[in-house]
C-alpha cells in the first residue's frame, strides 16, 4: 500500500480532531476547498492531533505530509429501505426505533474524536455521534431547482437541515451564502462564521520555466493571447451564453477572441458543443479535457483574461488562482462573486450576451485596465493566506470545544 493510502490506526490519540474528506476531482470546488482546509490545518493549526476520515476512500486527495492520521471508512451501498430509514430519521427524531441505521458508522465510536469536521454534504457526520461543525457551500438547488432531481433536491434540503441543526456551528465563505442560510435553515446568527478559503498551496503562485510553458502551448496548440474558463460542464456555468457572447463580438466587432476550456466532458458538455458548432466558432474555441496541476497552471499563465460567467457561484476558486497568477476576471454579478472580486474584476450580465461581449471586448482591448485590474488583485490576495485560514479555523474548533 503506498505511503498516501496507510491506515494509522496504531498510536491513534484518544482525543483528535477530525476532517471528513469524500471529493474527487470531479466534485469541482469542494475538492480543492477541502484540500486547502486539510493543508492549512495540517501545516498551522495549535491542534496537533487530527485525523483525516477517508470516506469511501477519497485516495484523489494530496495527502502526502499534511499533518493528519489517515483513517479510511467505508459505508456500504444501502437499499431503499434503508436510505428510507434514515430519511424519516432526520425528519422524525422521534422515530428511535430506527437506531439500527447507526451500525454503519460504529467505525467512529472505535476512533473517539473531541470534534469533527464536515466539508461535504454528508450525514455521517450525524450519524457518528460526535460534535461537528459543518460547511454549507450554497443553496444552488434553492435558486435552480430545474438543475436537480426532485430527490436530489429533497435530499439537500434534509440533509443541510439535519447538519444545521447538530452543528456546534456553521462555516461559510461569504456574507452572501450567510444571508442564505439565515433564510433557508433558520438557524440563529451566532451559529455562522464567514471564513474565506483560499486555493492550496499547489494552486497557488510558482515559479513555471519558460521552457515548459513552450511545451504547453505546443502540446495544446494554444492561441497567442485567449480566453479561459477552467469549469465542469454543468448547466449553470453558462458556457452557452459565453459561446453567443463571442458570436456577438465575432458580428459586431470583426473580432474573433479565442477561448480555452477544460473541464470533464459530461452533463451539458454536448450541448456547448452543438451550440459551438451552430455559431461557427470551433476553430475560435478549443476544449481540452482533463488538465494536471502542473499544466493548469500553465494555461492560466498564457491566458490574456479569466473569465467566470456562472449563474451560481458562492465563492469561486478560479477567481482566486487568476488573481494569484496576475490574470484580470471578468464575472458574473451574481451571489458572492462581485464580494469576492471587489475592484480586482469586471462584472457583468450573466443572462445578458451582449453585456457579458461588450465587458470581454473592453478588457481585451484596453492594456491599461487590464495592468489596473491585476495590480488590484495582487492587493486582493495578499491576505488570503493558508496560515490565516487556520488560525480563523482554530478560533472556531476552540469555541465548539467550550460549547461541547
Amino acid at each position: 500500500m503506498s505511503e498516501d493510502k496507510r491506515d494509522f490506526n496504531q498510536g491513534q490519540p484518544k482525543e483528535a480532531i477530525g476532517v471528513l474528506a469524500q471529493p474527487s476531482r470531479d466534485t469541482g470546488g469542494t475538492f480543492h476547498y477541502t484540500q486547502a482546509l486539510i493543508e492549512a490545518l495540517g501545516r498551522y493549526s495549535k491542534f496537533k492531533e487530527r485525523l483525516l476520515i477517508l470516506k469511501n476512500d477519497a485516495f484523489d486527495l494530496k495527502l502526502k505530509d499534511n499533518g493528519f492520521r489517515c483513517i479510511p471508512f467505508n459505508v456500504r451501498p444501502t437499499t431503499f429501505f434503508e436510505k428510507l430509514s434514515r430519511l424519516l430519521l432526520i425528519s422524525l427524531p422521534s422515530m428511535k426505533f430506527l437506531e439500527n441505521v447507526h451500525q454503519d458508522y460504529q467505525a467512529f465510536a472505535h476512533r473517539p474524536m473531541r470534534l469533527l469536521i464536515n466539508p461535504i454534504v454528508s450525514l455521517s457526520v450525524v450519524f457518528s455521534k460526535t460534535p461537528f461543525i459543518t460547511i454549507i457551500h450554497d443553496f444552488q438547488d434553492r435558486y435552480y431547482p430545474q438543475y436537480f432531481k426532485f430527490q436530489d433536491r429533497l435530499r439537500r434540503k434534509l440533509v443541510n437541515k439535519c447538519l444545521a441543526q447538530g452543528a456546534l456551528f456553521i462555516v461559510c465563505e461569504s456574507d452572501c451564502v450567510k444571508k442564505d442560510i439565515l433564510k433557508f435553515l433558520k438557524v440563529p446568527e451566532q451559529k455562522i462564521r464567514v471564513i474565506v478559503s483560499p486555493p492550496p498551496s499547489y494552486l497557488r503562485a510558482c515559479d513555471v520555466l519558460e521552457e515548459f510553458l513552450r511545451t504547453i502551448q505546443h502540446k495544446y496548440e494554444l492561441p497567442k493571447e485567449y480566453l479561459f474558463y477552467p469549469a465542469q460542464f454543468w448547466p449553470h456555468k453558462n458556457h452557452i451564453r459565453l459561446v453567443k457572447s463571442l458570436a456577438y463580438l465575432k458580428e459586431k466587432y470583426q473580432i474573433k477572441i479565442p477561448l480555452v476550456l477544460v473541464g470533464s466532458s459530461l452533463d451539458h458538455f454536448e450541448n456547448v458543443r452543438c451550440e459551438i458548432n451552430k455559431s461557427n466558432l470551433q476553430e475560435q474555441i478549443k476544449y481540452l479535457g482533463y488538465v494536471s496541476d502542473e499544466e493548469i497552471v500553465c494555461l492560466y499563465k498564457l491566458a490574456k483574461a479569466l473569465i467566470v460567467p456562472s449563474l451560481f457561484e458562492s465563492m469561486s476558486l478560479p477567481v482566486w488562482e487568476a488573481l494569484s497568477w496576475g490574470l484580470p476576471v471578468l464575472a458574473s454579478k451574481v451571489c458572492a462573486l462581485p464580494e469576492q472580486i471587489g475592484r480586482a474584476g469586471i462584472i457583468f450580465d450573466p443572462f445578458s450576451t451582449e453585456d457579458m461581449g461588450e465587458k470581454i471586448y473592453q478588457v481585451w482591448m484596453d492594456r491599461s485596465l487590464r495592468e489596473k485590474l491585476i495590480g488590484y488583485g495582487f492587493a486582493r490576495i495578499k491576505t488570503l493566506t493558508l496560515e490565516h485560514y487556520a488560525q480563523q479555523w482554530d478560533e472556531v474548533i476552540e469555541q465548539s470545544l467550550c460549547v461541547n
